[in-house]
């Protein structure tokens, strides 16, 4: 997987009921990977369910190389546009690493928590997955 960037391609909301489906697909040259996560349709859960999302179409591209957990997503006022920041946690036998991530709200809330999924993974994946922490 040499070259290129793992970038947001789609965002699918089903919502019926008290639960909603988020559906985020990422590309990476010519490959789409998808992730899905479920769960209840309240206030600020679709922002945490799109960046699950997310994560799990990053755990699908890395073939689950490195255990990601989602361990936080919120939304803040920053400006006319607001900004996503998420949190995501790498467990350890030494201990636990995280990694931020942030991105401006330019259309909508739930597509800056993918992309703040993946401004968390760095310049990853173009030097290899984050390493679980030692």
């Amino acid at each position: 997987m040499d070259g290129g960037t793992l970038t947001p391609f789609a965002l699918f909301i089903e919502a019926g009921g008290p639960a909603c489906r988020v559906k985020v697909q990422l590309r990476w040259g010519d490959g789409l990977y998808e992730g899905v996560a479920d769960g209840p349709d309240g206030p600020g859960q679709r922002l945490r369910l799109a960046a699950a999302a997310a994560l799990k179409a990053v755990a699908e591209f890395s073939g689950g190389a490195v255990p990601l957990e989602l361990e936080d997503v919120g939304h803040a006022a920053a400006g006319p546009h607001g900004v996503v920041v998420a949190t995501l946690l790498v467990r350890g036998p030494h201990g636990d690493q995280r990694f931020v991530g942030s991105a401006v709200v330019r259309r909508d809330p739930l597509e800056a928590a993918v992309q703040a999924v993946l401004d968390a993974l760095g310049p990853w994946p173009g030097r290899g997955p984050p390493a679980a922490a030692s």
